[in-house]
């Protein structure tokens, strides 16, 4: 999933308007532009588990790693509990 902040609202709104329950949240990768609404997204549906590659784990918690810095000019950081998954 790519959690930028421009899709979140018609996130919000494809899930409300189909009466979804958001049981997981699956990033693909830890890099700035693909968590940059993780939190607020998170915060809407505390509920929801967030997963992402074991490898990719430390980009969530680290600017530097993520590139957030470098490509929004603002540092990032989870605020949430993240699983992790093995790549096979």
């Amino acid at each position: 999933m790519i959690v930028e902040d421009v899709i979140l609202d018609k996130l919000y709104s494809y899930i409300e308007e189909h009466n979804l329950d958001l049981k997981y949240i699956v990033l693909t990768h830890g890099h700035g532009d693909h968590i940059e609404g993780l939190n607020d997204l998170a915060d809407k549906y505390p509920e929801a588990k967030v997963y992402v590659g074991e490898e990719e784990k430390d980009f969530l918690y680290n600017s530097e790693l993520s590139l957030s810095y470098n490509i929004f000019g603002d540092s990032f950081k989870f605020k949430g509990e993240v699983q992790t998954v093995k790549r096979r």
